[in-house]
C-alpha cells in the first residue's frame, strides 16, 4: 500500500455543503470585483458598462458568503471574536493565523464591495443626484485611481485566500500541493467573468466587443484552471489516490464542462448564445471543481488508510 501523506493526520474539517458554497460564492465575488476595478483602472469608455456588473454582483454575494460562514460557525459571536477580544475590549489581530487574517481581510472586502455597489447604483442614476455628482467629482481624481489599487489587491487577496486556508491545514491533499492558492485565483476569474456576462448580457445589452472581451477574460480563467489543474494532479503523488473513486467522476464533469464551454465560446458554435452558454457551464464547473476540492478530503482517511 502507498504511504500516505505525511500530513494526513490532523482530523477532519468536517466541512459540509455550506462551505463548499461558500468558496464558490467568495470566487465568483472576488473575481467580479477584481475584474470591474480592473477595468474602470485601465478600460476603455466602452468595455466599463459590462465589466462594473461585477460591482453589483460582487456585495449581494459578499453578504450571502458571510451569511454561510456564520451558519456553518453555529453561533454568529464566533465571527465576532475573530475580530474584536471582549477580554481586552479592542480588535485583534494575529497575523500569523491564516484565519484571524482572512476575517479582517474579509471585512476590508465587504466594505470594498459595499462602496463599489453604491458607487456603480450612483452612476447610473439609480440613487439621489447629489451622490451621483459626489461620485462623478470623485472619479476625476487620483484618489480614485487609488481605492481601485487598493480594491484589486484586497479582491486578489480573496480569490488567493480559500487556497492558502486549506494549505495552512496540513491535511493531505490540500497540505501535499503549492498550487491550491494558483488554481482558486484563475478559476475566480473564469466564475467571475461567467457570471458577469450571465448577468450583464441581458441587462445592459453590451456592445458585441465589450461581450467578447469579457469572454474572453473568461476563457483565459478556464484555460489556466486547467492547466494549473493538470500540473497539480500530475504533482499529486499517491495522495491522488482521494479522488481514485466517485470524486474523479465529478472532477471529471466539471473538466468536460469547462472545456465544452471554451469550444462554445471560442468557436461561437450557437451563435448569439454562446457566450451565455459557456458562461453557464463554466459556472457549473467552477462549483464542481471546489466542491470536489473542500469534500474530497472528508474521505481521505478511508482512501489512504490510517498506516
Amino acid at each position: 500500500m502507498p504511504q500516505p501523506s505525511s500530513t494526513w493526520f490532523t482530523q477532519d474539517p468536517h466541512w459540509g455543503w455550506l462551505i463548499a458554497l461558500y468558496f464558490f460564492a467568495g470566487a465568483v465575488a472576488s473575481g467580479s470585483y477584481l475584474t470591474a476595478a480592473l477595468v474602470d483602472l485601465v478600460g476603455s469608455e466602452a468595455d466599463k458598462r459590462l465589466a462594473r456588473v461585477g460591482y453589483l454582483i460582487a456585495f449581494p454575494l459578499t453578504l450571502i458568503d458571510g451569511l454561510l460562514l456564520i451558519v456553518d460557525l453555529g453561533r454568529p459571536d464566533r465571527f465576532v471574536h475573530m475580530l474584536w477580544a471582549s477580554e481586552v475590549g479592542g480588535p485583534i489581530l494575529k497575523p500569523w493565523s491564516p484565519i484571524s487574517l482572512g476575517a479582517w481581510m474579509f471585512g476590508f472586502f465587504a466594505a470594498f464591495t459595499f462602496l463599489g455597489f453604491v458607487r456603480e447604483l450612483a452612476r447610473t442614476g439609480h440613487l439621489v443626484p447629489s451622490l451621483q455628482r459626489l461620485d462623478e467629482a470623485v472619479r476625476r481624481t487620483v484618489l480614485d485611481r487609488i481605492y481601485a489599487a487598493f480594491g484589486i489587491v484586497v479582491a486578489l487577496f480573496m480569490a488567493t485566500y480559500p487556497g492558502v486556508l486549506l494549505a495552512a491545514t496540513n491535511r493531505p491533499l490540500w497540505g501535499d500541493t503549492a498550487l491550491l492558492a494558483t488554481l482558486f485565483v484563475v478559476s475566480a476569474v473564469a466564475v467571475a467573468g461567467a457570471a458577469i456576462i450571465l448577468v450583464g448580457a441581458p441587462a445592459v445589452s453590451p456592445a458585441p466587443r465589450a461581450l467578447a472581451k469579457v469572454s474572453g477574460w473568461q476563457q483565459a480563467g478556464v484555460v489556466a484552471t486547467l492547466a494549473v489543474l493538470a500540473v497539480m494532479l500530475a504533482t499529486l503523488g499517491p495522495v491522488l489516490q482521494v479522488w481514485a473513486n466517485a470524486w474523479a467522476l465529478a472532477l471529471l464533469v466539471g473538466v468536460v464542462l469547462f472545456v465544452a464551454a471554451l469550444l462554445i465560446g471560442g468557436g461561437q458554435l450557437l451563435g448569439s448564445r454562446s457566450a451565455v452558454v459557456g458562461a453557464a457551464l463554466v459556472l457549473i464547473g467552477g462549483f464542481l471543481l471546489r466542491f470536489v476540492i473542500v469534500l474530497s478530503n472528508e474521505h481521505v482517511t478511508a482512501a489512504l488508510g490510517k498506516g
